[in-house]
């Protein structure tokens, strides 16, 4: 609903929400359209938060850090995340992303700990990856809301 298609022009996030409102009962179910309403409430107020955490210099950091952790995981280098790892621990907390040096500890942690299951390192990194894709997100949107703000001033 919120995407451009050739059928009809894309509509905000809150038509979305009243067309999934006035559809509930029928074409979804209500108690799942009110829980996703509130996950991706939820979702956009950390975006809002997090948005004015960050500069650019980070967010580019993040990503590049989020190349380096999927290369790591597909080539099962342990070593490697927990060296990834601790770069992101180090970077987030100068950032102030608590959540996103927290997960990067765990990680580090887990990869470093040679009783670790593989599956669990797989568990964290991609929790990490979540968290690092969230974090570039609200960066990207404050700078696509700021330059909306300019064109419309």
């Amino acid at each position: 609903m919120t995407s451009d298609n050739v059928y009809r022009a894309a509509r905000d996030r809150q038509a979305a929400f009243a067309e999934l409102r006035r559809c509930a009962g029928t074409q979804f179910d209500p108690n799942l359209v009110e829980t996703f309403i509130t996950a991706v409430e939820n979702r956009y107020e950390f975006r809002v938060a997090s948005s004015h955490k960050i500069s650019r210099e980070a967010a580019v950091g993040f990503g590049q850090q989020m190349e380096r952790l999927a290369d790591a995981l597909d080539h099962q280098d342990v070593s490697g995340l927990a060296v990834i790892a601790d770069k992101l621990n180090r970077t987030a907390k100068h950032v102030g992303e608590a959540e996103l040096a927290e997960t990067a500890a765990e990680l580090q942690a887990a990869a470093t700990n040679p009783d670790s299951e593989l599956i669990e390192i797989v568990r964290i990194t991609n929790q990490l990856l979540a968290t690092c894709r969230e974090t570039q997100t609200a960066f990207l949107d404050r700078i696509m809301d700021t330059e909306a703000s300019v064109a419309i001033s």
